[in-house]
């Protein structure tokens, strides 16, 4: 009797919840692809010289109060990522945290292939070289953005999780 008391006092730990990265893989490769066929568009339009700008009027098309907006809209989005993180950090159930943490990254993903698409009609209708730097640039950002554990680790900094 003595020895069954001792064992119910006894907690078996709880295995540590496995989640799968394979939903937010997938939202990265279809980011990929279509960053992939916007950069390709632009260059066939870069050495095929069929962008709509006109280049013979000087000031028609200002780049640079684009670009500031494009930096304007990037902070704001920065601010509001930083808020949703902290919202999803603070929720207690680690299921419904990776569940919404998920759902942001895919949010995430498609704003980061408009912002591209955007930057690709921009360069079509100004025919300017700034917005092609600035897409080349914007290439970078799938190296940053690909779902990795030590990524994810900070949003479960205290519990034990897996992923696969």
């Amino acid at each position: 009797m003595i020895i069954l008391q001792e064992n119910t006092n006894m907690s078996p730990e709880m295995p540590a919840p496995a989640f799968s990265l394979k939903g937010m893989k997938r939202a990265f490769y279809i980011f990929v692809t279509i960053n992939v066929i916007i950069a390709i568009t632009a260059l066939i339009l870069f050495f095929g010289g069929e962008t709509m700008g006109n280049y013979n009027v000087p000031g028609i098309t200002n780049p640079w109060y684009l670009v500031i907006m494009y930096v304007a809209f990037g902070i704001i989005n920065y601010f509001s990522s930083k808020k949703a993180t902290k919202f999803i950090r603070e929720t207690a159930d680690p299921a419904k945290r990776f569940s919404q943490y998920e759902s942001f990254y895919k949010r995430k993903t498609i704003a980061n292939a408009f912002a591209c698409a955007t930057t690709l009609v921009l360069f079509i209708i100004t025919g300017k070289y700034t917005f092609l730097y600035l897409l080349g640039i914007q290439m970078i950002i799938p190296v940053m953005l690909y779902p990795r554990k030590k990524m994810l680790s900070a949003l479960f900094e205290k519990d034990q999780v897996q992923f696969s």
